[in-house]
């Protein structure tokens, strides 16, 4: 009776009727509760506005599942409510509405520096503005970053990313959809950087620790690197924007400074290893 909007799990309603099934049977209900069909869900059609199901010839039962809309906006659970109405040829033996949840599992932040705590299902996060703490709990969650919002100066930072479960989703500024990063490699560890402007610098010089030479991080390409020196001992994702060679102001850097599963070796990453 309860799902999560941008879970695999529909809501799914089961009509059951008694008596002889020998014929089919048609019966007609409505729809209310605080989500928007067409907007929060699909599965029902929009018009008219009382719905019907129909139950074959032989069965005792008929299903209508609700599909929820997967949205990036932090919201109240809202419901779906589902009520019988009377029939001619039929009587209602459930009065009531029945009442299914579609769960929030958006969390998102403010322009302040927020610290968000997930919780045990899978959820997008997204901090916006200012440095910010993230963690996503049990998961799988997305991390949703926007240009210019966790950036070499004021990276944002992830407590707990589960390399092979968790993903990152990438954003303009004002919160439009961008495409993955084109390319992604593992720079070679870093042992002499204290800074996070020198740290940045190495990197965008050579984001390839598998190849001789400078492998330059390009415009849409992503780079992971592991620094050693204090203070800045920790793990890093560099992601480079559309234009060439670096940006303090609108690059995004992350650090990564709790994770569990497989930290990719050195050289090229699959994209689709990290990002949605």
């Amino acid at each position: 009776s309860s799902v999560t909007e941008d879970g695999t799990t529909n809501l799914l309603y089961t009509f059951s009727r008694t008596g002889s099934t020998a014929a089919p049977l048609t019966v007609n209900y409505t729809v209310g509760g605080t989500a928007t069909l067409g907007v929060d869900y699909t599965g029902i059609a929009p018009t008219p506005v009382t719905k019907s199901i129909t139950f074959a010839a032989g069965s005792a039962t008929a299903t209508v599942s609700v599909d929820p809309t997967a949205d990036r906006t932090q919201e109240a659970n809202e419901t779906v409510a589902l009520q019988l109405v009377s029939g001619g040829i039929y009587t209602v033996g459930t009065s009531s509405a029945v009442i299914g949840t579609i769960g929030n599992d958006d969390l998102i932040g403010s322009a302040a520096r927020n610290t968000i705590v997930g919780t045990a299902v899978a959820e997008f996060i997204d901090g916006l503005q200012a440095s910010d703490t993230l963690s996503g709990g049990v998961g799988p969650d997305v991390f949703g970053f926007r240009y210019s919002h966790s950036t070499i100066t004021a990276p944002d930072r992830i407590t707990d990313f589960r390399f092979g479960t968790d993903t990152i989703d990438l954003f303009t500024s004002s919160g439009g959809n961008l495409a993955a990063p084109t390319g992604f490699t593992r720079a070679s560890t870093n042992n002499t950087a204290t800074t996070l402007a020198a740290l940045a610098t190495a990197v965008f010089t050579d984001a390839n620790g598998a190849l001789t030479g400078n492998q330059a991080l390009g415009a849409n390409r992503a780079a992971l690197v592991v620094a050693t020196r204090s203070p800045i001992a920790g793990t890093y994702l560099f992601i480079n924007d559309g234009n060439a060679g670096r940006n303090n102001n609108n690059d995004l850097l992350v650090n990564i400074t709790g994770y569990s599963g497989t930290l990719p070796g050195l050289g090229v990453i699959p994209v689709g290893s990290v990002f949605a």
